[in-house]
């Protein structure tokens, strides 16, 4: 089949970060294409010296030169200026998407990963309705963490689109359930695809003997977490799942976290755990082992 992904716009493709959907979005593209596809990837074009067309392991890379609006100090004051600023952008480069799909009509297949994207594609081509895939790279519905007007927007948006495209792809079961039962959509309409990860990406300087050693481990399970540390990367879950003290085999946990949060990490950890149902009955040891970058 002939694939066409949608990047967000946001970063670069490829990504020289771990994480986010534009590494989602590398990795499937080139496991597509090891599976026979033809897969093209639409990016949005950095600077006037960015390539507009890159090849990458045989991943087609088109830029697209789109006005892109940069933060701003009154972002710090207004934070309704940051989600204005990224509407706009993804206005900016959807825009350009759609001029550039009126001419390449040959896709069976077409990836967005912002609903938005999705919302603007279907209000202006039609016919690309049963050829359109919305992925929804989050692990949760965006308004279930937004104001009420935000939240009223979101779900307008999510009940006209999702129930337009031809397929939904969520991360796991928990987001297939929530939007069956948000959007009233069939069963057969939404599949789950879990974000795949690149071990070459990770950089790891130490192995799991080594990183045993180091950290003082060697008689512990170690658990190797990789991500933001925020509960919705999982990281309570992860605590939670320790044995208590009472164990015979308490947990060492090993952390590499891909960006920092604005506290101090080994602080924003404690807090978490001590937010837990049952705070100080877990008998661990958390490291955190730098950045995954």
């Amino acid at each position: 089949m002939r694939i066409l992904q949608i990047s967000t716009g946001v970063q670069r493709i490829p990504p020289d970060k771990l994480g986010s959907p534009e590494g989602h979005i590398t990795l499937l593209s080139k496991e597509l294409v090891k599976m026979g596809h033809e897969v093209t990837i639409l990016d949005r074009m950095e600077s006037v010296s960015d390539a507009p067309y890159e090849q990458l392991d045989c991943v087609k890379i088109i830029r697209l030169p789109v006005k892109y609006l940069r933060p701003n100090k009154m972002e710090n004051k207004l934070s309704f200026m940051r989600w204005l600023r990224g509407g706009l952008n993804t206005i900016f480069f959807i825009l350009k998407v759609s001029r550039w799909l009126k001419h390449n009509k040959q896709f069976d297949v077409i990836n967005t990963y912002v609903i938005s994207q999705a919302f603007i594609l279907i209000l202006l081509h039609n016919n690309l309705r049963t050829k359109l895939i919305y992925n929804h790279h989050a692990s949760f519905w965006p308004s279930q963490h937004a104001g009420i007007i935000k939240k009223f927007l979101l779900s307008s948006l999510g009940h006209f689109t999702i129930n337009r495209v031809k397929l939904i792809i969520v991360l796991n079961e928990t987001v297939r359930k929530h939007f069956i039962s948000q959007f009233s959509i069939k069963d057969s309409q939404i599949v789950v695809l879990p974000t795949g990860l690149d071990f070459n990406m990770l950089r790891l300087d130490m192995t799991l003997d080594q990183e045993k050693l180091v950290y003082q481990l060697e008689e512990k399970r170690v658990v190797l977490f990789v991500g933001r540390i925020n509960p919705d990367k999982g990281f309570p879950l992860c605590i939670g799942s320790a044995p208590g003290p009472t164990s015979p085999a308490s947990t060492g946990f090993a952390y590499k976290s891909s960006t920092q949060t604005g506290k101090s990490l080994p602080f924003y950890a404690d807090q978490l755990v001590s937010g837990s149902d049952t705070p100080g009955t877990y008998s661990i040891t958390i490291n955190f082992t730098g950045s995954a970058k």
